[in-house]
């Protein structure tokens, strides 16, 4: 499995895995990369009841190292496929995310009252929609109707209509 700069192989023998390393250190050398010894590691995952027994795999003069667990895509995979290491990971992870963060979200130093009124909100927001208004044309309905240039007009004739 290849993403980006991260790869996985999967091999059920040995031999075969240094086959596809030795392989995959040729291609990569085509290109004028490089397989980093220290990053590349090497976890044999086997079924319960068979014992597992150290090995070494070698490709192209370098030897990797051997482990039970690394960490692939940001998630620890252990070799025995128990989910432990990854939930404990996971859990420190959110805790240093929360303890980086604790400040911002109880050390504000805020009042416990509001600054303004809400009489004062309004008339500030009130007079900002009048400034508004006021830098419109002298046609614009809103002036218009603010300056109260349509008092002149007629009203409808009549009272209320009854049955």
């Amino acid at each position: 499995m290849l993403y980006a700069d991260d790869a996985a192989i999967v091999s059920r023998s040995t031999e075969s895995l240094e086959k596809m390393m030795s392989v995959i250190v040729r291609v990569a050398g085509l290109f004028g990369l490089m397989v980093s010894e220290p990053k590349t590691e090497i976890m044999c995952m086997l079924p319960k009841g068979i014992e597992e027994r150290p090995f070494t795999v070698s490709a192209a003069g370098q030897t990797y190292k051997q482990t039970d667990r690394f960490v692939y895509l940001g998630r620890t995979i252990s070799a025995d496929g128990k989910a432990d290491r990854e939930i404990t990971s996971r859990s420190c992870r959110a805790w240093k995310c929360y303890r980086r963060n604790i400040a911002l979200m109880y050390d504000r130093r805020r009042a416990n009252r509001c600054e303004e009124t809400i009489e004062a909100t309004v008339r500030k927001r009130r007079l900002c929609f009048a400034g508004f208004v006021m830098r419109m044309g002298d046609s614009r309905l809103p002036k218009r109707m603010l300056l109260g240039a349509m008092a002149g007009g007629m009203g409808y004739r009549g009272g209320q209509e009854s049955d």
